[in-house]
């Protein structure tokens, strides 16, 4: 890399940790706002956050839009496809915005109000002979309480997570998680470690990118 390539990209990921942090602020009055707000009013502010990422998130737009078409393309119009997408980005926007109104729930009466969890005996037979449960996690959407919900029902449970962009955003993702009883490893860590967490007999929650976007 050259001189001039290096200072350059120091430059632009300066810009975007910056961008980042100043977005943090925001998202974290956003989150306690949530907390108070009627759920039917988080729905309405996930639709139009929803449009919003449609319209301005051109990358994460085109990425659905090609997929749907590759596997839709000689079964739907174009329109149809179009409304997929932005269907799939809102419902995305509303699993975030629904996680976040209720990160603060640890009680698990509370919390259970809020999941319902059908086939637990068939995780319980599994988790039972003591050679760990792989649990994959598609990111579709309430992936997060998904996620938390085996610890949240009393399974001794690890989960590999991608680090994300804003490091504060992950810091306090991986907070809420560890509230409710959750291990986090990160994908940067050793693949032992994942090995040790099945001879443990845990859970280990893996997320897969199973989204069009």
């Amino acid at each position: 890399m050259s001189f001039y390539s290096k200072h350059k990209y120091q430059l632009k990921t300066i810009r975007r940790k910056t961008v980042l942090l100043l977005l943090f602020i925001p998202l974290l009055t956003t989150i306690l706002i949530f907390r108070i707000l009627p759920v039917k009013w988080v729905r309405h502010f996930a639709d139009f956050g929803g449009m919003l990422f449609y319209k301005f998130g051109k990358n994460s737009r085109d990425r659905a839009l090609n997929n749907l078409r590759m596997i839709y393309g000689e079964e739907l119009t174009e329109n149809e496809i179009v409304c997929m997408a932005k269907s799939s980005l809102t419902e995305s926007i509303k699993a975030f915005f629904d996680y976040m109104a209720y990160s603060h729930v640890k009680d698990r009466k509370k919390y259970f109000k809020l999941v319902e969890v059908q086939g637990e005996e068939h995780l319980r037979d599994a988790y039972d002979r003591g050679k760990g449960v792989i649990c994959l996690i598609p990111h579709l959407s309430s992936w997060e309480f998904a996620a938390i919900t085996p610890p949240m029902l009393g399974y001794e449970t690890s989960a590999a997570s991608k680090a994300m962009k804003m490091e504060l955003l992950e810091k306090l993702m991986v907070k809420f998680r560890q509230r409710r009883g959750m291990k986090n490893i990160t994908r940067e860590g050793s693949y032992q470690t994942l090995v040790d967490v099945l001879k443990r007999g845990e859970c280990l929650i893996i997320m897969t990118p199973l989204s069009p976007w």
